[in-house]
């Protein structure tokens, strides 16, 4: 049985903010980045699944090893109008690439469901999401293997 180890993170990047006034600043600062771990194959013929949980915790299905465990992203908004409701979209999916086949990133959740400012402006909210592979013997090499994707944040 041959194992492969990966080390799979990810970046969220803020992709345009409404504008709310002409001098309001948004700021969002990531405190804890949108990881998938550190994992190892047990058989690229079948495909391997990791789902982040909106707790934070996480699944798998029986093609995997986890080394270092996952995690959501975490993040904090500021500078929002005071008590404000606002929505985050994201993109449906895509796709995580490296030394091998590409993993495809979908069934992104942003939690809270329900998101608002407080009296500051401010706001915490997490990223969840899971990984694939595609099976049918697609190799993935040992390495680091990565991507950003967009948010918008509208208020």
């Amino acid at each position: 049985m041959t194992y492969r180890f990966f080390l799979v993170g990810l970046c969220v990047f803020l992709l345009s903010l409404m504008p709310m006034s002409a001098k309001a600043q948004i700021v969002v600062t990531e405190t804890q980045s949108l990881s998938f771990g550190t994992f190892s194959f047990t058989n690229f013929n079948s495909v391997l699944s990791i789902s982040i949980e909106n707790g934070g915790g996480f699944t798998t299905n029986g093609n995997v090893a986890v080394i270092t465990p996952p995690s959501r992203g975490e993040f904090s908004l500021t500078g929002g109008p005071p008590n404000s409701a606002y929505t985050i979209t994201t993109p449906a999916s895509f796709t995580i690439s490296g030394p091998g086949g590409n993993f495809t990133v979908d069934d992104i959740r942003i939690r809270p469901v329900t998101l608002s400012t407080d009296p500051s402006g401010a706001d915490d909210y997490s990223i969840a999401a899971r990984i694939r592979s595609l099976g049918g013997g697609t190799v993935y090499n040992n390495g680091t293997y990565n991507n950003t994707f967009d948010i918008t944040i509208a208020f």
